[in-house]
């Protein structure tokens, strides 16, 4: 009563992580919590914006080294995006999102076969 078990929770996601991460008393509860979630978890964290401090903190609480996903420039980070990186945005609704992906994923597919250069290149 009163207690939340959390050693089945596999996803783990905090949206404006770098405003959690960046207060002492958010700090500690996500320490708390991330030590009582399942070890073999997908930590996810979304921010617009994400200073040195921060990442030290996310790298705390990331049983792996993480991966980061960067659109545009940060000057202080000095950290861009690889330029040729192609970004498409799909819109579709629940019902139709799986065979979208699928659709999108064998398309992928084709082009790394059709074209040699993208062959060998490895999705990350």
């Amino acid at each position: 009563e009163g207690a939340l078990k959390l050693d089945l929770v596999t996803f783990y996601i905090l949206d404006e992580a770098d405003q959690l991460l960046s207060r002492d008393c958010f700090t500690n509860q996500l320490r708390e919590i991330t030590n009582q979630i399942h070890p073999e978890r997908q930590t996810l964290m979304w921010s617009a914006t994400w200073t040195q401090e921060v990442d030290k903190l996310a790298k705390e609480l990331c049983r792996h080294e993480p991966v980061f996903i960067r659109v545009g420039h940060d000057s202080r980070l000095g950290m861009s995006v690889k330029s040729g990186i192609k970004q498409e945005f799909k819109f579709t609704d629940s019902a139709h999102r799986e065979a979208l992906l699928l659709k999108c994923l064998q398309e992928d597919k084709a082009a790394r076969e059709a074209n040699p250069e993208l062959k060998d290149e490895k999705c990350k």
